[in-house]
Order: structure tokens, then sequence, then C-alpha cells
């Protein structure tokens, strides 16, 4: 469905071929290769609300300060297969954004809260044994 509306309006998004690093020979050093695909995330009216609030969480990295969320391909040496690896990302990103948050089950909620509270008890009892220890060494002063 993304790739369908990407397809349809290609305006919205932001394709460009840069140069590619790594290997290749001659070829990397004259033709581009590398795919970098952007698109501004709060004009994104194609994307729910709720994934491009996801999207924006999720990928704060991805997001340069114009708010573009830039993907980059290079992991071929053609550019039309880097752009379909590229819009697959996207839809990979897009698909996970839109995932309900998955729920933790009471049972394991507690059994978490048990282990903080015995390692954190470990740690403390390990914490004085260190520090007397410690003041054994000095002696009373």
């Amino acid at each position: 469905l993304l790739l369908l509306l990407l397809l349809r309006r290609p305006d919205r998004v932001k394709i460009r071929a840069v140069r590619s690093g790594g290997p290749g020979g001659q070829n990397v050093n004259k033709v581009n290769t590398k795919a970098d695909v952007r698109f501004c995330l709060a004009e994104a009216d194609w994307l729910p609300p709720l994934v491009r609030d996801n999207l924006a969480e999720f990928e704060s990295s991805r997001i340069n300060k114009r708010g573009e969320l830039v993907v980059q391909s290079s992991t071929s040496r053609s550019l039309e297969k880097n752009v379909e690896d590229a819009l697959a990302r996207i839809r990979q990103m897009c698909m996970a954004a839109s995932l309900p948050p998955l729920e933790t089950a009471p049972e394991t909620k507690q059994r978490i809260k048990k282990l903080e509270k015995k390692f954190k008890e470990k740690r403390l009892a390990e914490k004085r044994h260190r520090a007397s220890k410690k003041s054994d060494r000095r002696g009373d002063r």
C-alpha cells in the first residue's frame, strides 16, 4: 500500500542518486549508485498520525534537522535495486510503527520486580562488604 501511494505521488518522496563508497573498482568513482530516499515526516499526510508519531519516536536517529526521514541504501551496485531496498526499508519501518505495543503479562512483571529486588539487595550487600573491608584496612581512626 505504501509503495502504491509513493508510486502514485512521487513528489512526496525525494530520491537522489549519490556516490557510493566501498569496493567496486573504477565504477564506484564514476557512477552514482547509492540511493538517498527522504520525505518530510510532518507533511506525510498519507501516513496515519499514530504511525507518523511512532516513526518519529522509533527512528529519531534517521530524522534530520528539517524533519525529513532519511534512508540510504548502497547494498547493490545498481541504483534501481538500491532504491527498491530503501523503499522496502521505509515500508518495514512503517509496518513496525503501525503495530500496537506488546503488553507484558502480570506474572512476568512480578517476576521482573522480584529479580530487580534480589539484584539490588545483592548489590547493596556486596557494597557493604567492600566498605567494611576497606574500613578494616584503615583501622579505627
